[in-house]
Parts: structure tokens; C-alpha cells; sequence
């Protein structure tokens, strides 16, 4: 598995990744500051192997979402939750962000894009 280590800022706890005007946010489970984002960018099988304590078993991931990212598309991670420069643009394909203290891990999941949604008009 290829992973990507990144420094990122928070003022609202999170991550932020945008793609054509549209910006998400990934919680961080801790809060404001400077924090690791790790981009696993294989779809190899993920065990939160990335602890630095001495019992990496107590180590707990919580799922904060999944976004998609079509062939025609884009989607770049940043480097600053409430602005700042793109570091890392993700393939297409599934991607799940899990979070714990701070941490938050972007992991590729497969290539699978779910068929165009359909949008009603208000």
C-alpha cells in the first residue's frame, strides 16, 4: 500500500477536499490545529497500522464518510480546512475517510463509480 503523509491545518476539525466549487469536510476526531492526513491511495486491505502507541490494539477508527471520483472529474485534498493550496488530487474511484485523535486516513477503495445520479428540479 502507497501512503502519503501529509501536515494539515484545522480551524473547524477537520479535513477539507474540494472539487469544482464544492468543498467537504472529513471530521478529525479531535479538533483545531495542526494534524496528520495519510492517503492510502491501493486498494490493499487497511489496519489502521499507522499507531504510535505500544498497543496499536486499542487504536479505533471511526468512519466519517466515503466520496466518489468519476474518470471525467477531480477531487484534491487541502492543506487547511477553511482554505489554503491543494497537496494531493485523488484518482478516480470510492475513497472512505476514517478519523481518530487528530489522524485522518483517506483510503482508496476500488474503481467501482456508482451510475449518474438522477436530480430532481426544485
Amino acid at each position: 500500500m502507497t501512503e502519503h503523509v501529509f501536515e494539515v491545518g484545522a480551524d473547524i476539525g477537520s479535513v477539507a477536499i474540494t472539487s469544482d466549487g464544492v468543498r467537504f469536510f472529513f471530521a478529525n476526531g479531535y479538533g483545531d490545529g495542526t494534524h496528520k492526513c495519510v492517503v492510502c491511495d491501493a486498494d490493499e486491505n487497511f489496519d489502521g497500522g499507522l499507531d504510535t502507541r505500544e498497543d496499536s490494539s486499542e487504536r479505533h477508527w471511526n468512519f466519517e464518510g466515503s466520496f466518489e471520483v468519476s474518470k471525467d472529474s477531480f477531487a484534491n485534498l487541502m492543506d487547511y480546512d477553511c482554505g489554503g493550496d491543494s497537496i494531493y488530487t485523488f484518482s478516480p474511484g470510492r475513497w472512505f475517510a476514517y478519523s481518530n485523535e487528530g489522524t485522518v486516513i483517506i483510503r482508496y477503495l476500488d474503481n467501482y463509480i456508482s451510475g449518474a445520479m438522477e436530480v430532481n428540479e426544485r
